[in-house]
């Protein structure tokens, strides 16, 4: 299978593989004879080490039998974090956001109550709020009729 690059040294094979995709059934030679076959799955960004060993049920038998172990020497990245983690973040906010203003319109007067409690609360910051209008009823009128009759 192509995707494969791999460095031989003295008691070592190193190697990379290129497609991540699915799994992979792998068997290792040594002159002529198999060694080991094993199917692992490999994920992007990882590191993986095989280990050949002597099987100990082979141990002074007249053939030899190897046995293969794969370990994760470094975990593979999660590629997809930039994506989803931001996205989180904007829902997250977002809800607060609505939990806020569903709060605030279903009780009124819990901000009142809770700078009462904090000691922080001032009634003449509600006074400031509560004016009236000073608009002048009349002064809308006549806008109004004046745009009525230059329609």
């Amino acid at each position: 299978s192509s995707g494969i690059n791999a460095e031989y040294g003295k008691d070592s094979l190193q190697f990379e593989i290129d497609d991540t995709n699915g799994d992979w059934d792998i068997a290792i030679s040594y002159n002529g004879q198999e060694l080991c076959t094993n199917t692992y799955t490999f994920w992007d960004g990882g590191v993986y080490n095989i280990h050949v060993k002597e099987s100990e049920q082979a141990m002074g038998a007249a053939s030899v039998i190897y046995e293969c172990y794969f370990s994760t020497a470094v975990a593979p990245g999660d590629f997809w974090l930039p994506i989803w983690l931001p996205i989180l973040l904007i829902v997250i906010f977002v809800i607060l956001i609505v939990l806020i203003v569903m709060i605030n319109k279903q009780y009124p007067r819990l901000r009142e109550e809770v700078l009462k409690k904090l000691g922080k609360w001032e009634p003449e910051e509600e006074k400031k709020e509560e004016k009236p209008s000073t608009r002048l009823n009349s002064l809308d009128t006549f806008r109004g009729l004046a745009i009525t009759t230059m329609i």
